[in-house]
């Protein structure tokens, strides 16, 4: 029979290095999407903002970093061996991790989706020349920078918003082990029977999961990077699943969430996304008067014209490549 509360004690132990310092909530930054104009549009037309899966993104290596060697930790770690004492409960132990592992790795990561946004410093209206480089069509895009201090904080949704911690390949692994010495650590420190073992298992994939959403190497730390994810798991009222989707393009079918904006009251999304943009930022390639004009005729043409006194050009002297 399962302890009352075991989980959540667990879970809060293991999560204790950011409970504490909830930076959204804390922060409520202004975070920039940099992108190109043709996405601008789609985004601003229809209400809508796509997530990606990770799988089909750059940061693949960085996910798929954090869980397999956040499995080869926990196997070949030698304090959890000694807190579970013996080779049976190690057994008990190890077969329920695997087992979220391979739904992870079968089903979860499938529909576990990121969005990749800068963080902005306030009053900044020419942005970073290599994220407009990088993600912006050389120069040639904008960037959307929302207020996210608009946002009502949900403890229980889906969708989390957090920074991106950087460190090094070591740094990384490092943190891993020491994971799997406070589990230990908290193991011996309580009673937890045989069949309470999942609980445990659980709690240390899902500490290891986020770390692999939220982290990337060190030499992207220029990026400033805050990612919004959403885990599936935690929808357990599937109020995002009719979101579920897919785009077609050059590299063929890729799953995509799509969060639809605008949705009725009382949903997570119930609000329209002009409401929480600060400003557009046209990049330096495109920042003529002329370039300037023509976005505010589209900004017109498709219902936005809200936006048109939010719309500023950078003035970074950007040669395009």
């Amino acid at each position: 029979m399962e302890t009352p509360g075991l989980y959540e004690n667990i879970y809060k132990e293991l999560f204790s290095d950011i409970s504490d310092e909830d930076e959204f909530a804390n922060a409520k930054p202004l975070l920039a999407h940099y992108t190109s104009l043709s996405t601008l549009e789609n985004i601003l037309k229809n209400n809508e903002i796509w997530l990606s899966n990770p799988l089909f993104m750059n940061d693949l290596e960085e996910v798929r970093f954090g869980i397999n060697n956040g499995l080869s930790a926990v196997f070949e770690s030698s304090s959890l061996k000694d807190a579970l004492s013996s080779e049976e409960r190690q057994n008990i132990f190890n077969h329920a991790f695997s087992h979220y592992y391979k739904v992870f790795d079968d089903d979860g990561v499938m529909d576990t989706y990121i969005l990749s946004l800068s963080l902005h410093k306030q009053g900044d209206n020419d942005g970073v020349l290599s994220m407009w480089r990088a993600y912006a069509s050389n120069g040639n895009g904008a960037a959307i920078v929302f207020d996210t201090s608009k946002l009502q904080k949900d403890d229980g949704s889906p969708i989390l918003i957090a920074p991106v911690k950087y460190a090094s390949r070591q740094e990384r692994l490092n943190w891993l082990d020491q994971l799997c010495n406070r589990t230990a650590a908290y193991l011996k420190s309580i009673t937890v029977s045989d069949d309470q073992l999942y609980l445990a298992a659980y709690a240390i994939f899902e500490r290891i999961k986020l770390f692999a959403l939220f982290t990337k190497h060190d030499g992207f730390k220029e990026e400033n990077e805050w990612r919004v994810a959403y885990v599936p798991e935690r929808d357990t009222d599937k109020k995002f699943t009719p979101m579920l989707h897919y785009f077609n393009g050059p590299r063929g079918v890729e799953p995509k969430l799509k969060l639809r904006f605008g949705q009725p009251e009382g949903s997570p999304l119930a609000f329209n996304l002009n409401d929480i943009i600060s400003n557009i930022i046209l990049g330096p390639s495109t920042s003529s008067v002329l370039a300037g004009k023509s976005v505010e005729r589209m900004l017109r043409a498709i219902g936005q014209q809200v936006l048109i006194p939010r719309l500023v050009a950078s003035t970074i002297p950007l040669r395009p490549i």
